[in-house]
């Protein structure tokens, strides 16, 4: 989970995807505001023990063939976000380093 801090020190973004993602996201502003010990708390209460059935949850984890085929799978729509927000940096006046560096910062990958 990556913490996205803005001006007011006392607001924090969290990223999440999907239903676990959102508890896991969830749990985690519960320990950043309350402590890890509440957050604990909220997921014993809530009987919260995700047990996936395959190790592919990250690029590191799945065998080469499953990486390779969904990022194939999904290039297209990568290229047309890339091409999307580059159309939206050029009319906002945005450089290309700059839109590469802010779309690595949030989202992890580069443009």
């Amino acid at each position: 989970m990556e913490i996205i801090e803005g001006k007011n020190a006392s607001v924090a973004a969290t990223r999440a995807a999907g239903v676990s993602a959102s508890i896991d996201g969830a749990l985690r502003v519960a320990a950043l505001f309350h402590g890890d010990k509440v957050a604990q708390e909220i997921q014993l209460y809530m009987e919260y023990a995700p047990e996936p059935p395959f190790q592919s949850g990250t690029p590191d984890t799945p065998p080469s063939e499953i990486l390779e085929a969904t990022l194939a799978q999904g290039a297209p729509i990568n290229i047309a976000r890339t091409a999307t927000a580059h159309r939206i940096a050029k009319r906002l006046g945005i450089a290309h380093e700059d839109l590469s560096v802010l779309v690595t910062d949030v989202v992890g990958t580069s443009c």
